[in-house]
């Protein structure tokens, strides 16, 4: 495979809709699977480095592009769910996203030390089991960091605590604990306590993950249906 259908095959998985995280997902799933077919012993090592060369090339083409700026869309109110358990802060934002109940969320989860008893030691992640979750709902997330690069760099708040996306699911401190709350036109709804608050009920803001609703196929004939 050759440098160039590299790239086509990585546009062509990747889709409309690019963020920085489905590139270089899409990217690596392309690249090691062309590197796989090359490791054999009938492969020289000359074949080898001139495959890594191009999966270098391909990436750093690939993650220059910019990306389209996300559809607007107009996200419905946000109904409150209050967390059931010590550690369902993370079920308990999905839910107000999709606008359904703690449990419907929950139970969709495998089984984690959650179910072993109430006030377990672990929940879910945010940047990874949210977002992989809402992804699979119509919803593609994007999360910014107060850390910048390998280097981990703290910014200043003002350099990037700000909404970005139609709702976001941000993670704070809350009583020296991580915690997760939905933030939108400047309200946080926090799972553990009812009532609206703001970024500076917080000892601190560790990320931020905005999500954009994306219409569904089924959803765009409807809508072009009623319009007609």
């Amino acid at each position: 495979m050759k440098k160039e259908e590299i790239i086509k095959e990585i546009r062509k998985r990747v889709g409309t809709y690019r963020t920085q995280d489905v590139i270089m997902k899409h990217s690596m799933d392309v690249m090691k699977e062309h590197y796989s077919s090359l490791s054999t012993p009938s492969n020289s090592l000359t074949e080898t480095t001139k495959a890594v060369k191009a999966f270098g090339e391909a990436a750093k083409r690939i993650t220059s592009i910019k990306s389209p700026p996300p559809p607007k869309v107009s996200e419905g109110d946000i109904g409150y769910v209050k967390q059931e358990q010590k550690y369902g802060c993370g079920f308990s934002c999905i839910a107000m996203i999709l606008n359904t109940d703690y449990w419907t969320v929950k139970n969709e989860f495998p089984k984690t030390r959650l179910d072993k008893e109430l006030g377990a030691e672990s929940g879910i992640s945010v940047d990874f089991d949210a977002k992989s979750y809402l992804y699979q709902k119509g919803y593609i997330g994007y999360t910014v960091y107060e850390t910048l690069g390998y280097l981990q760099k703290k910014r200043e708040p003002k350099e990037w605590i700000k909404e970005f996306a139609p709702l976001h699911i941000i993670s704070v401190v809350l009583n020296g604990h991580s915690h997760a709350c939905v933030w939108k036109d400047g309200i946080i709804y926090d799972p553990f306590r009812e009532g609206e608050y703001t970024i500076d009920d917080y000892e601190k803001i560790e990320s931020i993950t905005g999500f954009w609703k994306l219409a569904l196929p089924q959803e765009k004939e409807q809508t072009e249906g009623e319009t007609e």
